[in-house]
């Protein structure tokens, strides 16, 4: 290895922790460079599959604790040996990036006796760390606003603020409770690097002094994201809205999940205090809570000054004909559509984006991995055909040029559904509407889990399969829960098609797929295979 210490750092700074463990491996002199950078990132260990490992971790916290109390580094006698230094003595100051402190909390056993509390242990990992770590996310709730100084909590609270990344507060403001001064306080010590922040706030009572009134508070510059879960402003002035988004000016996404009181506010204010705002999701929280109203969502539609990009609906959102409407006013700019398990959501509403939005790339109106029957969206296949009955031609979408991920539920199209159309006739025409998609890289037909139903696409060569040949761009097809006919001359023919193909899910392997699993697994080991048709609960 070149002697050149400061180019083998700078290529240990852009290697993976992956790539620096193998290093480590080689000899001695490689993992004397390479370990202190595997300590650089230790969000990984946010992990559900990390469990042992953050218990050995919470170890090597624990047994540095233990050895600072024994006077670390330091000799009783003069001229005895010192102790050695600790792992994480040795490592913990390269440590710039922590994951959500719950992490370690869960693994600290509480103190007994004089061994050390959970917060002692964290507040003893954060001084061994960097003075520039950041911590993945951090929790408030209002009795942290009341955290005596010599709680260690509150010195984890006040270490904690200006290094946070993402920061969710839920809390109640009433007149006999806290006061709504402490929260602007504690959002004003935030760092302005704070990447996301989520709000579940209740304020039922509120003082002018309470609020900041300068013109210009601390900005977060590196705020992306801005969530409000079940908000409520019950109070005659609101103060507190328009101070918070002046310190949102950067961000780009806003989600929106029950708010009361708070809507007419947040629209006046957005078009002039978030003039970056791109994306919506509404009802998309997994906070319990009334439902999104419509008539709040076609006011949060008309909110920004430009075109939104991204439009999220959940199962808290209500939406219909007038939100669709206000939805349509951003045909122009709305690049990906998002819905899952929304009310109202009709096979019309998706046709008509798909047939007048020129920029979308992404329509995702199921969620394949999901195991709730509320995020699966059904497309009846005569209104994905959408043909022209007068010409019997197909109606032009102007996404055909742009789509690039397609993720719906089309059923019917192996039955007639009282229309004069012939099964074969119908299930020809949807492969006839899929082929024009030429820009298409992820197709997901997942079929609804819980049903199994069997009027799918057969995807077999003989029921039309070839018509797709021109998706050439493909990369990823799920067909989960679908009764398909894929054999070995389905799968040969579409490695031989969709050269850029890396995944296909839903092939059942031990069942009709087996053979097919086997060849793709044995000639073509770059494309992951993964599920099968069975629904989840059999």
């Amino acid at each position: 290895m070149l002697d050149l210490p400061e180019l083998i750092d700078n290529v240990c700074w852009h290697l993976s922790r992956n790539d620096l463990i193998q290093c480590a491996r080689v000899n001695k002199a490689w993992h004397t460079i390479a370990t202190p950078h595997v300590w650089r990132d230790l969000s990984w260990l946010s992990s559900r599959n990390n469990r042992a490992n953050k218990t050995a971790f919470c170890r090597v916290v624990l047994e540095d604790h233990d050895q600072g109390l024994l006077g670390h580094g330091n000799s009783v006698n003069q001229g005895s040996p010192s102790r050695p230094l600790s792992t994480l003595a040795k490592y913990g100051h390269w440590i710039q990036s922590l994951p959500a402190l719950s992490c370690f909390q869960s693994q600290f056993e509480p103190g007994k006796g004089d061994s050390p509390t959970v917060g002692e242990l964290v507040l003893h990992l954060l001084k061994r760390c960097s003075p520039d770590v950041r911590l993945a996310f951090l929790s408030v709730v209002n009795k942290d606003l009341d955290l005596l100084p010599a709680d260690p909590m509150k010195t984890i609270l006040d270490f904690s603020l200006p290094r946070l990344r993402h920061l969710f507060v839920q809390m109640d403001f009433h007149p006999s409770g806290q006061k709504l001064s402490k929260l602007v306080d504690l959002l004003d010590r935030c760092s302005t690097t704070l990447d996301v922040l989520e709000l579940s706030v209740n304020i039922t009572y509120t003082e002018t002094k309470d609020v900041k009134e300068e013109d210009g508070p601390n900005v977060w510059i590196s705020l992306k994201e801005l969530a409000l879960h079940n908000c409520a402003d019950r109070t005659d002035t609101k103060l507190f809205w328009p101070w918070l988004l002046r310190k949102c000016s950067s961000v780009e996404r806003l989600k929106v999940h029950g708010c009361a009181g708070i809507v007419e506010n947040l629209v006046q204010d957005m078009s002039t205090l978030m003039p970056n705002l791109e994306e919506i999701a509404l009802g998309c929280g997994h906070h319990k809570g009334a439902p999104l109203e419509e008539e709040k969502i076609v006011e949060l539609l008309c909110g920004p000054r430009k075109g939104w990009k991204t439009v999220r609906l959940g199962s808290g959102a209500v939406f219909r004909e007038a939100a669709m409407n206000a939805l349509a006013k951003h045909f122009s700019t709305l690049e990906m559509l998002e819905v899952k398990g929304c009310h109202g959501v009709s096979n019309e509403h998706l046709v008509q984006v798909l047939r007048s939005c020129t920029n979308l790339h992404t329509l995702a109106s199921t969620d394949p991995y999901s195991r709730l029957l509320s995020d699966y969206f059904i497309l009846n296949a005569h209104d994905f055909i959408d043909l022209d009955h007068t010409t019997g031609l197909f109606k032009p979408w102007n996404c055909e040029g742009s789509l690039k991920v397609l993720k719906i539920t089309i059923i019917g199209a192996n039955d007639p559904l009282g229309e004069p159309l012939q099964r074969v006739e119908l299930h020809d025409l949807v492969y006839d509407r899929l082929a024009r998609l030429t820009k298409l890289e992820t197709l997901s037909l997942g079929n609804d889990a819980y049903l199994d139903r069997p009027d799918c696409l057969k995807m077999s060569l003989e029921s039309g399969l070839y018509k797709l040949s021109g998706l050439t761009m493909l990369k990823e097809l799920t067909l989960l829960c679908e009764r398909t006919r894929i054999g070995m001359e389905e799968v040969q023919w579409m490695t031989k098609h969709w050269p850029r193909l890396r995944g296909i899910y839903g092939l059942e392997e031990g069942g009709d797929d087996e053979e097919a699993v086997i060849w793709l697994e044995k000639n073509h080991p770059e494309i992951e295979l993964w599920g099968s048709r069975v629904p989840w609960f059999a």
